[in-house]
């Protein structure tokens, strides 16, 4: 066998495992369903394709395919691009931005014109880049715009996390601060010694992704409600410590509080694992509002949860949470399970009259107990009793 040939397999058993080291992570990682979970499940996912991409690229040159060699080139630095923007919106999600669709979409206009820089290249031959005569990549100086938008949102990323580890007070947000700053650090080396030693970063890269869900994974297990599998207390409390000031200037910003109705009456007559089964159908529900709307979402305590999302305006708000407690209505009776299931909901915006997130959380809390009353006034009213609550219908409206 050539040596030539035992490279191309090496290479090629090299990319299969950083390939299986990168779907492992994203198998894993696909439990977590906050904001920034999303960002890091998304760069995870190019990074796979990346890896399929490099081994294609190897093959194609190997084979003496240029248009197919330069379309896989052409492929592999838009992933680096969408990768390295991802990883910023990681960061940001980390350290407490709020990132409404809008700064989304304002982020990833870099990536996108790289996109469009990659294309005309493609379609241009010799303008971007060319294969010599030994198949070799050339580059043209126009090629070190791509190579620049990249570094611009790793170089971003590290100023941030660099800023947020002076500036933040909570000793727990500069260490995830400091440790965001080593993973962009690490990034950008790899980055320079590809330019430099014309060598593959994917398996540095992979094994970072890795080791980054490995120091993550204990912190999950401790902040992760276990049986609805939502954000537990611990979180919900760091989360909306992080994020209050930031989404107080966000105009459209809200806090639900939801609560599952006559609970203790699911326990008292049907027992206790089918409460339990009420509790996972509903973080079901609120994992599946959370995916649908950038939302975050957290186990408050029994059979309280907390809903924090943005939208385009109250009555918008209003008419998702309204689906919401249809959807777990509808699941409820496609599961066949032997109680009706109902969620109050108060809904809160982020203003600037609550001085903390302590104070934001009592008043979505008493708005889901004001409506819950009224739900209940109303029922007393069409089955003609008396719309005044006894003291025993004020706990079951508690309950």
């Amino acid at each position: 066998m050539s040596s030539q040939a035992i490279h191309l397999l090496l290479s090629a058993q090299l990319d299969l495992m950083c390939l299986v080291i990168v779907v492992v992570t994203l198998t894993l990682l696909r439990q977590r369903q906050d904001l920034a979970s999303r960002a890091m499940h998304r760069a995870l996912g190019a990074l796979a394709i990346l890896c399929l991409c490099e081994l294609g690229l190897e093959w194609s040159r190997e084979l003496r395919l240029p248009q197919l060699c330069l379309c896989f080139e052409t492929l592999f630095y838009f992933l680096i691009a969408m990768i390295c923007a991802l990883w910023f919106s990681y960061v940001l999600c980390q350290l407490g931005v709020a990132l409404t669709r809008r700064v989304s979409a304002l982020l990833l206009i870099p990536a996108s014109g790289c996109a469009a820089l990659l294309l005309w290249g493609l379609v241009s031959p010799g303008f971007l880049m060319y294969l010599d005569a030994a198949f070799r990549l050339q580059r043209t100086p126009w090629f070190s715009v791509i190579d620049a938008v990249s570094f611009m949102y790793l170089v971003a990323a590290l100023g941030y996390a660099m800023g947020c580890a002076h500036r933040r007070v909570s000793l727990g947000q500069r260490r995830e601060a400091r440790l965001l700053m080593f993973f962009s650090a690490m990034v950008i080396t790899a980055g320079v010694l590809q330019l430099i030693l014309k060598m593959s970063m994917v398996a540095p890269a992979s094994c970072l992704c890795a080791i980054l869900y490995i120091i993550t994974f204990h912190e999950d297990q401790i902040c992760v409600d276990p049986l609805t599998g939502l954000n537990n207390r611990a979180r919900l409390d760091r989360y909306l410590n992080d994020v209050f000031t930031p989404f107080r200037q966000v105009k459209y910003a809200y806090l639900a509080f939801v609560d599952v109705d006559h609970f203790k009456a699911i326990n008292d007559t049907h027992g206790h694992l089918m409460g339990d089964e009420a509790l996972r159908l509903t973080g079901r529900a609120l994992k599946d509002f959370a995916a649908a709307h950038n939302a975050f979402a957290a186990r408050f305590g029994g059979d309280e949860f907390v809903l924090v999302f943005t939208e385009q305006g109250s009555q918008q708000a209003a008419e998702c949470l309204e689906r919401l407690k249809t959807k777990v209505q509808r699941s409820c009776v496609e599961q066949k399970l032997p109680f009706e299931l109902s969620l109050s909901v108060g809904l809160v915006p982020f203003a600037a009259r609550y001085d903390s997130a302590a104070q934001l959380l009592e008043a979505a809390d008493t708005k889901m107990y004001e409506l819950k009353e009224q739900r209940r006034h109303k029922e007393e009213g069409k089955s003609g009793r008396s719309g005044k609550l006894t003291e025993q219908n004020r706990r079951r409206a508690d309950e």
